[in-house]
């Protein structure tokens, strides 16, 4: 009875060890940034003395101001960058950034729970047929967050990095025929965002959160990452950032809301 306990013992450890190398394990980060009022002052100039008696060359700079209309209607576009363009990305041919069409991380329930915050009159996504033409820069984008009368724009992205490293030779994968993972795939999915204003192209702060795995693979699937699995943690990057959202959102109406 004894060796049959320790046998049941040694299985059960044993399964958790396959699931940790076949899995990994997986952590989350980021922040999230408000950025302040600037103080009522004049335009900002910056000078250029030169010799004594010749001109002297000035440069104002105007920086943008918030409107902070409250509660506040919000536009919301996902992008990516042109570089990762891929098949379900709608993207202009002179485009610096792609709309993303499909809605694989976000749910209802999410988009729900954003829209109930105090402050917020509405939030609607931009389409593509909203944004028909070229994403040279987020100016384009608070253009056609304008035709929706919003008074934000949300835009927010995903990016994807990965190292792999060999954990074993060769010999072992053979005499496993490949069975078993031989490779580490340190995976990071980090999703940003940036709150404008959609008047003036005021920021009112960004924030970014990241999910982090430590995945085995091995020669059966040719060292890729499992399509589930990738999808799991840009959902939970995701997650992550509608969270921090709503503590940005929290200071961005006790900030702006009263002035």
């Amino acid at each position: 009875m004894y060796f049959g306990l320790m046998r049941h013992a040694a299985c059960t450890v044993s399964a958790l060890l396959v699931s940790l190398l076949l899995f990994g394990c997986s952590t989350t980060g980021g922040y999230q940034s408000l950025i302040p009022p600037r103080p009522v002052t004049p335009s900002a100039t910056t000078a250029t003395d030169i010799a004594p008696g010749d001109e002297k060359v000035v440069h104002v700079e105007r920086f943008a101001e918030a409107s902070g209309r409250f509660p506040a209607q919000i536009a919301v576009a996902r992008v990516v960058p042109r570089s990762e363009h891929r098949g379900s990305h709608m993207c202009h041919a002179q485009s610096r950034y792609c709309l993303v069409a499909s809605r694989d991380i976000e749910s209802q329930e999410q988009y729900s729970r954003l829209v109930s915050l105090p402050g917020i009159a509405g939030m609607r996504m931009l389409t593509p047929l909203i944004v028909a033409g070229q994403i040279a820069d987020m100016d384009d984008l608070r253009v056609a967050a304008g035709g929706l009368q919003a008074d934000m724009l949300l835009v927010y992205t995903l990016h994807r990095q990965e190292d792999v490293s060999i954990g074993r030779s060769w010999p072992l994968d053979l005499a496993s025929l490949g069975l078993l993972p031989s490779q580490q795939n340190n995976l990071v999915i980090t999703a940003a965002a940036t709150l404008y204003d959609t008047r003036t192209g005021y920021v009112y702060g960004t924030l970014e959160s990241a999910a982090r795995a430590d995945l085995r693979t091995s020669v059966w699937n040719a060292g890729q990452v499992d399509v589930s699995r990738l999808a799991a943690l840009e959902r939970e990057a995701f997650a992550t950032l509608v969270e921090r959202f709503e503590m940005l959102w929290g200071n961005v109406v006790h900030t702006y809301a009263a002035k």
